[in-house]
């Protein structure tokens, strides 16, 4: 490829503006091993748009990022689970998994990645999307929408699960659509304890229960549903959520109740179809894909 002369020349180009990308930046930059404005960062995301889903990290990990990053975060902020229960129709007591040195961490998407670190004095942030990109032996070219052209020795796609640079780069992958649709919002239960989290399995559809560290009450639910049932019902709010829990815990102290909370990131309801992707091998020439772009599985 002939080189033009506004072409920007990279080490390394991160592609993605969600919690990967950023997560990938800010360890690149804490492994010092790269020198001053090397690193370029695609960053195309909504800024506007907060993810207040939530993510369950394994609790090692969660300590090594804490210790080799510039990740700050209040113990407020996550909850630290160490008992997981498993629940059926069928049985009437639900299988329980403990765990001493706790399962994991249960954290909001916006609150881990706002806490993520990096200096901006060694990194280019681009905020346009990549439209076309092409290779030659030592290198990978990204062509943007606002015209910028970019060289880099290697480029890290993190563009998520529908991920515009792996077809761009024709990278082949295995997806396998669950007929499922996952529905994810916010309750409230008062007496939810915030140290354990629960699933629960039932005939068309199974549900996550992820609380929160909070004076709020607040409980994460991720509710995977077959999409017959999903079409009958045209879930709208959270009364058949709130409905199923409710008859299911009706001899326990668990009453859930839609969120009080007067912020519209809690009251709304995500709904998106589930499929799982597999990339075989996430290598192509001068690329290579994680995250959701390599692989993407069930949210539970």
């Amino acid at each position: 490829m002939r080189e033009n002369v506004s072409t920007k020349n990279y080490d390394i180009t991160i592609v993605g503006g969600g919690l990967t990308g950023k997560l990938m930046l800010s360890l690149l930059q804490n492994c010092n091993i790269f020198d001053g404005n090397k690193l370029c960062w695609i960053d195309a995301g909504h800024k506007k748009f907060k993810d207040v889903r939530v993510s369950f990290l394994n609790y090692k990990n969660f300590i090594q990022l804490q210790n080799s990053s510039q990740f700050d975060v209040c113990a407020k902020d996550y909850s630290i689970i160490n008992k997981i229960e498993l629940y059926n129709g069928h049985e009437k007591n639900p299988l329980k998994l403990d765990d001493e040195n706790n399962h994991g961490i249960i954290i909001r998407n916006d609150v881990f990645k706002k806490n993520i670190k990096f200096k901006n004095k060694r990194v280019t942030i681009y905020n346009s999307k990549v439209v076309s990109t092409t290779f030659d032996e030592f290198n990978r070219y990204l062509f943007l929408k606002d015209g910028t052209k970019i060289k880099s020795a290697l480029v890290i796609s993190a563009d998520g699960s529908l991920s515009p640079l792996r077809e761009l780069c024709k990278i082949k992958y295995l997806n396998k659509n669950l007929n499922h649709t996952i529905i994810s919002g916010y309750l409230e239960c008062k007496n939810f304890n915030n140290s354990m989290a629960k699933q629960i399995f039932l005939k068309d559809n199974f549900i996550g229960l992820l609380p929160l560290n909070n004076n709020k009450n607040l409980i994460n639910y991720v509710w995977s549903i077959d999409n017959k049932i999903f079409n009958k019902s045209k879930i709208e709010n959270h009364l058949e959520i709130v409905q199923i829990l409710n008859d299911f815990f009706s001899k326990s102290n668990l009453i859930f109740d839609s969120p009080k909370s007067k912020e519209n990131k809690f009251n709304r309801i995500q709904t998106f179809p589930i499929s799982v992707k597999f990339v075989n091998n996430p290598f192509k020439e001068r690329i290579i894909l994680i995250g959701d772009a390599a692989h993407t599985i069930h949210p539970l």
